[in-house]
């Protein structure tokens, strides 16, 4: 039996290796290497351009043009202009732009920001509160604040923009693709007559689907260890990296098996394989924007290793999300591979 599931193993991989899933893997891989190290920003904060002009003479002068000099030390593109009218011929020709006005005299000053009314919100009210924050400071004197971290082992340092992509691109990779790429190997081999043909051999089943899946792990690893090394280098837990991307790959391999089991041909199957994906794909949102977390989000298995993969990645300390994810990953695996059994021949029997 070891000798035959053997046999079978070598197979597959070659079969996977014909059909340019191997390929695909890496090529994916270093196209995503590419956006990360060479086209995302490490800084996607967007800054837009601040105009501003200064008529006040008055106790705070002084006060105020230190803060600008503040702000422009913060903000590299905040520039003078020689008045109201200069701000607003600017504003008309560019859509993303702040006018600030500071006028008055003596003991009063006006503070006026210039808006055209469909910006950004969130980045222009933040840029505005920033604003009155240090002129209030500059005005009224320094405030005390002190900060206490809930959890001291959170990392001090910012994660990089083009950096923190990088847990999307391995979950994409190690779900998603796995996902298609272990449906297209069994159509091929159904409109092949493979799978038929196996059937009346002394192999069994669960060994055919057990090869298979090994085949999509494999390629799973390869893929992820490939951007993870050439984005973050050799400081990352490969041990909890590679738990994590074998059991993503499992649970999509498996997945891909059971949709598979129900349908001839790929084109078929295409409806069912696009709304899989989408669904697997869905907790990529709440990563980008983590306010959003919805129930019908944090239900989907992929929203776990999501943040599991950034945990080891950029960790904070937070160990239990992995031992949970890997618990989570294992017990829906398990169920999902005797139902893929049962798909199988419950399907094989009727075609």
């Amino acid at each position: 039996m070891r000798m035959r599931y053997i046999g079978l193993l070598m197979k597959d991989i070659l079969y996977a290796y014909r059909n340019f899933c191997f390929h695909i893997v890496i090529l994916l891989s270093l196209i995503f290497v590419v956006l990360i190290n060479f086209v995302i920003a490490e800084d996607l904060s967007i800054k837009p351009p601040v105009y501003y002009y200064i008529s006040y003479t008055g106790a705070y002068e002084s006060a105020l043009n230190t803060t600008v000099e503040a702000m422009k030390s913060d903000h590299n593109n905040v520039l003078e202009v020689a008045s109201i009218q200069e701000i607003e011929a600017h504003m008309n020709q560019e859509i993303n732009c702040i006018g600030l006005v500071i006028t008055g005299e003596d003991n009063r000053a006006d503070v006026e920001f210039l808006l055209h009314g469909y910006e950004n919100n969130q980045v222009q009210n933040t840029l505005i509160l920033a604003m009155k924050d240090e002129i209030t400071r500059s005005i009224k004197g320094e405030v005390e604040v002190k900060t206490e971290l809930v959890n001291p082992n959170t990392i001090k340092n910012s994660i990089p923009a083009n950096k923190s992509m990088l847990p999307l691109f391995l979950v994409m990779e190690s779900t998603m693709l796995g996902f298609i790429l272990i449906a297209a190997l069994i159509f091929i081999e159904k409109s092949e007559g493979t799978i038929k043909s196996f059937a009346v051999t002394p192999g069994r089943l669960s060994e055919y689907l057990i090869s298979k899946v090994a085949v999509m792990t494999f390629l799973g690893i390869i893929g992820g260890f490939i951007m993870t090394v050439l984005v973050m280098g050799l400081s990352v837990n490969y041990l909890w990296l590679g738990i994590l991307i074998l059991l993503g790959s499992l649970f999509s391999a498996i997945l891909g098996l059971i949709v598979a089991s129900f349908f001839k041909t790929l084109s078929e199957s295409m409806i069912w394989i696009l709304i899989v994906n989408l669904l697997l794909g869905l907790p990529l949102t709440s990563y980008l924007i983590p306010s959003y977390t919805p129930l019908y989000i944090r239900v989907l298995p992929t929203y776990y290793l999501l943040f599991s993969v950034k945990e080891v990645l950029f960790p904070t300390g937070n160990s239990m999300i992995l031992i949970k994810t890997m618990i989570l990953f294992m017990v829906i695996s398990t169920v999902m591979y005797f139902l893929s059994i049962f798909t199988f021949k419950r399907n094989l029997e009727r075609s």
